[in-house]
């Protein structure tokens, strides 16, 4: 039986552009919510709404308790705290969308090393690309002054590890699952996995943002703190996780990848809107290489004359 690939509705379409969109503003979101919640609280804050009241009515993942705990971990504890504490000491939002996509090259490396999984040429050269970008990005080549302070920048780059490593531990899990008969749902996995990050965070929170901190955003609480909970929790993961994995499940993954390269764009043009956020010219250079590199990393395999760099699984 021929079971090809259906095509692509429109209606889908603008739902992936949608997602594109939401996690795009996602770091502008962000950036206004930490003007009245310290970092590791609003972390707190996003998970402990995941959880509730979610838990009581989506289903249990077919996988261990172990690794929903490293997912949970990995993605709120890590990625997400790291990210929001970048922002926070000075990483602008708008090239925070664009290094968290480093977690593709740390993807591609964790996996080469614990998956076995094979680096072709073509990927090589658009990790290369990426890695200049982001140099451009952090100031570390050329000799104009760039706006975002060192330890942001690789607060932000460390987050993205972080990142990789949720997907590793995702890749595991979904052959855990599926040698138990069932295939991984994803929003099931995020709302189990949600359940070990809240604690750990409060403990952060209380030695990192200080209960002094931590109690007067309670007490101090306005429209924009609610509004930034509720856009992180509402639409950045829910509604976006949700179409983003249902899509995968209906076409493929590489039809639906290419729309992760919007989020960088739509990140840095919200951030300009949003915050007023300046770009210079290398950062634009950078901004430019990374994408490409980005591109080259998945599509270039693709391409006429790819072959000759090397096949990768």
């Amino acid at each position: 039986m021929d079971r090809r690939e259906p095509g692509m509705s429109r209606r889908d379409i603008l739902l992936l552009l949608a997602v594109a969109v939401v996690w795009g503003i996602n770091f502008a979101v962000i950036k206004t919510g930490l003007r009245s919640v310290p970092p590791l609280f609003l972390v707190f804050l996003r998970y402990l709404f995941v959880i509730f009241p979610l838990v009581f009515f989506v289903k249990r993942p077919s996988v261990s308790w172990r690794a929903m705990a490293a997912y949970g971990l990995s993605i709120g504890v890590g990625q997400f705290s790291l990210l929001f504490y970048s922002i926070r000491i000075g990483m602008p939002a708008g090239l925070a969308s664009v290094v968290m996509q480093s977690q593709a090259i740390f993807t591609l490396v964790l996996s080469a090393m614990f998956m076995r999984e094979r680096v072709g040429g073509t990927r090589i050269s658009g990790m290369g690309l990426a890695i200049v970008g982001l140099g451009l990005i952090g100031g570390f080549f050329g000799t104009e002054a760039t706006a975002v302070p060192p330890a942001a920048f690789l607060t932000s780059l460390l987050a993205a590890f972080f990142w990789s490593c949720a997907n590793i531990i995702v890749k595991r899990a979904s052959d855990e699952s599926a040698r138990n008969g069932k295939p991984l749902n994803m929003m099931e996995m995020l709302v189990w996995s949600s359940i070990f990050v809240p604690l750990p965070m409060l403990c952060i929170s209380l030695v990192g943002d200080g209960p002094d901190a931590i109690l007067q955003s309670l007490t101090q609480i306005d429209a924009t703190a609610v509004f930034s909970v509720l856009y992180l929790v509402i639409l950045s993961t829910l509604f976006a996780y949700y179409v983003w994995n249902r899509m995968i499940g209906v076409y493929s993954a590489g039809r639906v990848a290419p729309f992760s390269l919007l989020v960088p764009v739509t990140g840095l043009l919200s951030a300009m809107l949003i915050h007023g956020e300046r770009v210079t010219s290398s950062q634009w250079a950078g901004i430019a290489a990374v994408l490409a590199g980005l591109a080259v990393f998945q599509f270039g395999e693709r391409l006429p004359g790819a072959s000759c760099f090397g096949k990768n699984r």
